[in-house]
């Protein structure tokens, strides 16, 4: 056993004396003299070794990006001598760890599976700690170049209280020139023609000019050389925006030698703050949408370039319009932004009809399906035509690279097309064929009916082969299965490498003839319009009279099959004219009814959502919705199925209530302004996103009620990060959240029906790249704190002192003292009382037990007989005998009065 605090014993011969002088304390009680014993020993804080001989060492490998070039092969031989200097009765564990930890299992040589883009040295120590035992010596040695990429926070208390010492070794930087962007510091939030400031600051090893150039949105907005002195370099710049939206700035340093690329580019987003407005996605130039909501004191931001779409243009918009523009040419990031622009920044959107909108438009099953109050199947009684489909898929050689996990680019392309046999109908016909230098037919001309579950199970075990894809014996093969079928349309979709289309033979001739069949081709081309034979695919997509997809990214390539897929086999717009009715729901978001048209043109065939409203129905079989809405979280969405512009929508464009009702739609969709009284302000430091929320007392009963709320989305995870807020002081809340670095963040603070909506704001990327000294100096203090050192031989590891591990007799001593305590309040409550102890027994009792002990047992010795005792014969008065000589006199012992007995309680009480 061990004393913490020994000092605390002094007060033994200080309970023995003031139990001596002063008496009348008592003391000398044996429970009150116990008590205060107990307690002494307490304040000694007692403990029992425990731990056995030998010790624990866990070695933490920091595998980030930034430290993988410095371990190399040094790894091995560390981990040959810390085995080699180890006792018998010593154990040893690896753990790895970047952006995340992962456990080693005993003797294993596992390869690190996490990203290597942060060094959470933090969180590799937390985890740590819970695997440590606390029954055995344990020790930290961390392998690291020192630069955490977040601080180590608590580690030095949990370091401290478990008694485990963290060691380091850091592994030293190269020599080499290093030049990097130290800082790039862009205003968050401007007005309208208000100056952006842009300040750069370029570190650097070594004196020397550095090129560097600065881009909005890919636009060249500054270029220059830094001149690096004394480490670094400053440059300044000013931009300036006539349009509200949010914008990307970034920078790159393009030097003739560098050691470490990774940190020669940054990103910073800036919010610039015109007013509310509508921002107007259309395929028209001239789109009368825009003149008509201008003429209403709209601003409109028109977009056409529909590839120019970022979730920025989002930044200050109050409401979104989608006007007859399909969906496989909108970027897929700025889809899916869309649902938290309705449901959590309090947005509006609508989309119009038209053969390239809704089901026609790719839309259905989308990121936008369930955000319409329209839903867009097509129900089998209302198919006028069946569909034969060929898949002509790519297996070439290329098609074996890995691009996402453990997915290949064949992986992927066979997950779309299993995607599109399921979206097919029951009458619907499909065939599948595989295609590297001849057409291997994976699934003949088939109708889908009850075997749809079998038909994309073997699709998507379809593997690739080898060599380039020969297009044209893909597209023969195909119309050789389609001319098969009897009855209804027949399409192609022909899926190839944009690098990689060989032999297309006489495709022109070819592709005439499929044409003059009725049968129609869309291309979906992975890589990018300017890629080698991307002339090829385009040319037999317009000679075909389909669609063609280039895109770079494989992961989109299963939403690009079912798109085609649904604009093709589930085409639902009507082009005969069709009568129309008003509904009562009109009067739900307008103030007056409207005189709606007679009729129009053509129209797109949806079905309402239970919850949604109705405006304008058609008088046709279907009873369809031409204008519905509803309510989603905080925003509004509309869908006006007619189209208002382009083919079929000459009667809508006549109709002499046009301005108004589009007016009283959008004006609809935009909401309420937001009421007075309540401001924030965001800030960015590192990868921490602070805010401030400023409200004055026209807010603070509603709060109460239903306080503010905090709403993150970084629009990749699908997954929403909640911040909390902390009172500063009346009508100041602030909230404080780490965000992951390098992605775009789009926030929302709830008020209750209103919200308050900011971003983009990006966390900062390639931190793995900013090497801070600070890091290095903070792990050094809470080594040192926590006992450790750095280990320049990592040998000494084993042969360092650990504090000694112990079971601390605190927790029962506290028990026994409550114990000891009651025994001697109920004792001292009824008056019982146990003999004292004295300073005559303690001195008699020290002479007596070494006396007793003296005397020799050498041999038994009998019981004397016991004899019956005489009668006991009082002694008279007055007469003296020696009493020594006389039996025992029994005295009969009177009863004490009851008064007597009740002063003694009395006194025992006080």
């Amino acid at each position: 056993m061990r004393l913490a605090s020994p000092e605390w014993l002094i007060l033994f011969p200080m309970l023995v004396f003031a139990a001596w002088y002063w008496r009348s304390l008592r003391l000398w009680q044996p429970l009150r003299f116990l008590a205060f014993s107990i307690l002494i020993v307490l304040l000694s804080e007692p403990a029992l070794h425990r731990g056995g001989k030998g010790t624990d060492v866990w070695v933490l490998v920091d595998r980030s990006a930034s430290a993988q070039s410095l371990l190399g092969k040094r790894l091995e031989e560390i981990q040959a001598l810390l085995s080699q200097s180890m006792s018998g009765e010593d154990s040893l564990h690896y753990v790895d760890y970047s952006d995340s930890v992962q456990f080693r299992v005993s003797g294993g040589g596992e390869v690190y599976q996490g990203g290597q883009d942060e060094t959470r040295t933090g969180l590799a120590i937390q985890t740590t700690l819970g695997r440590v035992s606390p029954d055995r010596q344990s020790r930290i040695l961390v392998l690291t170049d020192g630069f955490s990429t977040e601080p180590l926070g608590d580690t030095t208390e949990r370091l401290i209280e478990q008694q485990v010492p963290l060691d380091y070794r850091l592994l030293a930087l190269p020599a080499d020139i290093d030049y990097r962007v130290e800082r790039f510091q862009v205003t968050e939030r401007v007005q309208v023609t208000e100056p952006v400031f842009i300040e750069l600051e370029i570190a650097g090893t070594s004196n020397g000019v550095v090129p560097f150039q600065i881009s909005r949105d890919q636009n060249l907005v500054a270029k220059g050389n830094a001149d690096i002195r004394n480490g670094s370099a400053t440059a300044r710049f000013t931009d300036r925006m006539t349009v509200g939206g949010g914008y990307r700035y970034t920078v790159e340093l393009l030097p003739s030698e560098d050691a470490f690329p990774g940190n020669n580019s940054a990103e910073a987003w800036v919010e610039v703050m015109g007013g509310p407005r509508v921002l107007l996605v259309t395929a028209y130039e001239g789109d009368p949408l825009a003149d008509v909501l201008q003429a209403q004191g709209f601003a409109v931001e028109v977009v056409t370039d529909l590839s120019s779409l970022h979730v920025g243009r989002l930044s200050g918009a109050k409401a979104v319009v989608f006007n007859n523009v399909p969906a496989y040419s909108l970027p897929s990031h700025f889809l899916e932004a869309l649902d938290f622009f309705v449901h959590m920044q309090g947005g509006g959107f609508l989309m119009t009809g038209g053969k390239n909108s809704f089901g026609a438009g790719g839309y259905f099953d989308s990121s936008l399906d369930e955000l319409l109050p329209v839903s867009m199947e097509l129900r089998q009684e209302h198919r006028k035509l069946t569909l034969s489909l060929a898949l002509v898929l790519d297996r070439s050689g290329s098609m074996g690279k890995t691009v996402t996990g453990d997915l290949t680019k064949m992986d992927l392309a066979c997950e779309g097309a299993g995607r599109a046999i399921e979206l097919l109908g029951y009458d619907d016909s499909v065939a599948v064929l595989a295609v590297d230098s001849e057409a291997h037919i994976a699934i003949p001309l088939s109708q889908v009916g009850e075997d749809r579950e079998m038909l994309s199970h073997s699709v998507r075990r379809i593997t690739h082969g080898g060599g380039g894809i020969y297009v044209y014996e893909g597209l023969v093969a195909a119309w050789e299965e389609l001319q098969k079928s009897e009855v209804g349309q027949r399409h192609i979709i022909l899926f190839s490498d944009a690098t990689d289309a060989e032999k297309p033979g006489d495709y022109r001739e070819l592709v005439a003839q499929m044409v003059e069949g009725g049968c129609t081709i869309s291309v979906i081309a992975l890589g990018a319009e300017s890629d080698l034979d991307a002339g090829l695919l385009k040319d037999i997509a317009n000679r075909g009279g389909g669609r063609i997809f280039f895109n770079a990214d494989p992961s989109d390539l299963p939403a690009l099959f079912a798109q085609e897929v649904v604009a093709v086999a589930r085409s639902t717009f009507v082009d005969e004219p069709v009568g129309v009715m008003g509904a009562v729901g009109w009067l739900e978001i307008a103030a007056d009814p409207i005189e709606w048209p007679g009729a129009v043109d053509g129209y797109n065939l949806c079905y309402l959502r239970p919850e949604a409203t109705a405006a304008v129905l058609t008088t046709d079989e279907y009873k369809a919705p031409l204008v519905a809405f509803w309510q989603r979280g905080i925003g509004r969405v509309g869908a006006v199925s007619f189209p208002t512009r382009g083919e079929s929508s000459e009667q809508v464009r006549g109709w002499a209530g046009y301005g108004d009702f589009v007016q009283t739609l959008v004006r609809w969709l935009v909401g309420e302004e937001i009421p007075q009284g309540v401001g924030f302000q965001t800030r960015m430091v590192g990868t921490a996103l602070g805010i401030d929320l400023f409200f004055d007392e026209r807010w603070v009963e509603s709060f109460a009620e239903e306080p503010p709320t905090i709403l993150l989305s970084d629009g990749e995870s699908g997954e929403l990060l909640e911040a909390v807020w902390e009172r500063l002081e009346p009508g100041v809340y602030r909230s404080q959240t780490n965000l992951a670095p390098g992605r775009r963040y789009r926030g929302a603070i709830s008020l209750g029906k209103e919200s308050l909506s900011f971003g983009p704001i990006l966390a900062r990327g390639n931190i793995e790249w900013v090497f801070d000294q600070e890091r290095i100096r903070e792990l050094s203090n809470v080594s040192a704190a926590s006992g450790g050192t750095e280990r320049i031989d990592l040998s000494s590891v084993w042969s360092a002192s650990s504090p000694a591990l112990a079971h601390s007799l605190q927790i029962p001593l506290l028990l026994l003292l409550l114990v000891v305590f009651l025994a001697e309040a109920l004792v001292s409550r009824t008056g019982w009382r146990l003999p004292e102890i004295s300073l005559r027994h303690i001195i008699h009792m020290a002479r007596v037990i070494p006396a007793t002990r003296s005397i020799p047992a050498t041999r038994s010795i009998p019981a004397a007989p016991v004899t019956p005792a005489s009668p006991v014969i009082p002694a008279k008065a007055g007469t003296h005998k020696d009493v020594r000589k006389q039996p025992a006199v029994a005295r009969k012992v009177e009863p004490k009065p009851a008064t007597e007995r009740g002063s003694r309680f009395r006194k025992a009480k006080k």
